[in-house]
Formats: C-alpha cells, sequence, structure tokens
C-alpha cells in the first residue's frame, strides 16, 4: 500500500488564528491526521515554536535552528559550485550577518547569486554590495518575527542590536550592561526568556 507523504516547510501555526483560513487549513489537517489513512505529515518549524495542534502530534517535527559553521559554509558554496568562487573573506562575511540561520544564509546567496554569476566570483566586497536589497527581501520576515515577539524579547533584540561583543562576541553580562544603561529592568530569567 503506498503511503503519502506532506511536507511543509516555514511553517508558522501561530497565524492559525480563529476565523481565518489558516485555522481552516489547520482543521482540515486535524481530519486528515485523525481519518486513518496511509499519510505522513512532514513540517519544518522554527526552534521557537512552542504551540501544539493535534495534526503535529503525529508529524515529524523539524525543529529549524542556526547551521554550525561547517553545514552553513557547504550551503553557501555547494549549490553553486562551478558557477561561483567564493573568496574566504565572502563565505565569513555571509556566516557573520547570517548568523548561521538557514533563511538568511539562502537569501543572501540567492541575491549574491543573481548579482554575481556572470563574474563567477564573489569578494567580500559582493556581500556589501547587495546588502540593501537582501535587508529589503529579508523585512517581511523580520517583521513578522518582531510582531510576535514579547515586549521583554523586543527590549533584549534592541540591546543585541545595539551592542557588539569583543570579536563580534557578545556576552550575557555585555548584554545586561546594555540593558541597565538604557533602563530595562529585566531579571536574569525574563532576559534568558526573552
Amino acid at each position: 500500500r503506498r503511503r503519502l507523504a506532506l511536507a511543509f516547510d516555514g511553517f508558522d501555526v501561530r497565524s492559525g488564528e480563529e476565523g481565518t483560513s489558516t485555522e481552516a487549513f489547520f482543521h482540515y489537517l486535524d481530519g486528515l491526521m485523525e481519518s486513518g489513512l496511509n499519510l505522513s505529515l512532514f513540517v519544518a518549524v522554527e526552534d521557537w515554536l512552542k504551540e501544539e495542534h493535534t495534526f503535529l502530534e503525529g508529524a515529524h517535527l523539524l525543529r529549524l535552528g542556526p547551521l554550525d559553521d561547517t553545514s552553513a559554509t557547504d550551503l553557501i558554496v555547494q549549490p553553486a559550485s562551478g558557477a561561483l568562487d567564493f573568496d574566504y573573506q565572502a563565505v565569513r562575511r555571509i556566516l557573520e550577518l547570517s548568523s548561521g540561520h538557514p533563511y538568511f544564509v539562502q537569501l543572501l546567496c540567492h541575491v549574491v547569486f543573481e548579482h554575481c554569476a556572470i563574474a563567477g566570483r564573489v569578494s567580500e566586497k559582493d556581500v556589501e554590495a547587495i546588502l540593501p536589497e537582501a535587508l529589503e527581501l529579508a523585512s517581511p520576515y523580520v517583521e513578522r518575527l518582531w510582531s510576535n515577539a514579547s515586549p521583554q524579547a523586543k527590549t533584549v533584540l534592541a540591546a543585541l542590536a545595539s551592542a557588539r561583543g569583543a570579536r563580534g562576541i557578545l556576552l550575557e553580562q555585555d548584554l545586561r550592561y546594555v540593558l541597565r544603561r538604557r533602563g530595562a529592568t529585566l531579571s536574569f530569567a525574563e532576559i534568558s526568556q526573552a
């Protein structure tokens, strides 16, 4: 007997608010998963996703999070192999800008490819040149993250964006210092949760 596999990438169950077409789709998936059909559901979700729906109980959840440097480098270099050569500094800059987040790695590489495919080579200067376009393309994703963030998370994110630690590393004490300087009175637990 054949099995039907449905795969969803970039799934956000929080958008299934009451009365929306997304909620109706979720109810439909609930029914499919409870129907006894020979069905497998694969769902790629953000690492921070906490909400549960009936259809997710039987699904294979793939939690997305940052890639390690080796995996992110492979994601940068391998798909364009033979068409683009990346300077070491260009790869490092993409890793730095994306923090290994798969969506941002792919977004940056997409824009780099569009601009550099003819030349066949990517330098750090090329990566810097595509940043305005990449930021514009990333805006809807970032805006969605921001609108779903708690007030504490927004405070911590704003502090993180304004601070830069030694060698690009921001220590907890650096973050706490920035928050205190800005008058934010968040406990360690609130900072950690945010």
